[in-house]
């Protein structure tokens, strides 16, 4: 696994993050309005992204698969 994969997990995590705060916070986002399943499935996605870096940061990125 290259550093840029290892990059991108963290992006990917630090998006969902902001896009969380954001419905959070004004109710909308690219002025679409959230829907409730839309957060429920942002928080659902967030714990996964959010294991898999945990799991890429303890293993070290150059041996994780």
């Amino acid at each position: 696994m290259k550093q840029r994969t290892y990059d991108k997990v963290y992006s990917l995590l630090w998006n969902i993050d902001k896009y969380i705060k954001q419905v959070k916070k004004n109710g909308r986002v690219n002025g679409i309005p959230e829907q409730h399943i839309d957060l429920i499935k942002a928080n659902k996605h967030r714990l996964y992204v959010d294991r898999l870096y945990k799991d890429i940061k303890r293993i070290g990125y150059t041996k994780y698969r």
